[in-house]
């Protein structure tokens, strides 16, 4: 009985995750990325209108473009948005910068000298702490897009 359930839940696991990667409905307001065929290809970011069975809508909604599906090499829909890897890297950078800094601040010894006390601990703390931050907040704050290819076009 157990392994019917542990069978069952598993496949339904599989089911939705494979059901995941389809295209999903796109909704008017969504942005699709559009790459035109031609002689110079051109990439652009769209605001999706409707699609007909010749013709892709684009645009605002009082003046929508039309776009023949036979000039698209390539559509996209946006599926949510990843964490930037150079956004965390030089979030890393600045954060070890300022937070060794600022443990270089609470450095001090007992004659008063800044950054050269008798234990380092506190800078490299402050560093490491400031880096940790840093690398969080940038690669979370500055997110990048994440695009999927659209199925039938």
């Amino acid at each position: 009985m157990r392994f019917a359930l542990v069978v069952g839940l598993l496949s339904s696991c599989v089911v939705s995750l494979g059901a995941g990667q389809t295209n999903p409905p796109l909704a008017p307001g969504d942005p699709v990325r559009v790459t035109r065929i031609g002689p110079v290809s051109d990439r652009a970011i769209e605001v999706f209108r409707g699609l007909t069975d010749s013709t892709l809508l684009v645009g605002a909604v009082s003046a929508p473009r039309s776009i023949p599906l036979a000039a698209i090499g390539r559509l996209e829909w946006q599926d949510g948005r990843k964490p930037n890897l150079v956004g965390g890297v030089v979030g890393l950078v600045l954060g070890v910068g300022v937070g060794g800094a600022l443990g270089c601040a609470a450095n001090r010894d007992s004659y008063g000298v800044y950054c050269a006390g008798q234990s380092d601990t506190k800078v490299v703390l402050g560093a490491a702490l400031g880096g940790a931050a840093g690398a969080a907040v940038g690669a979370l704050v500055f997110k990048r897009r994440r695009w999927r290819p659209v199925d039938g076009l």
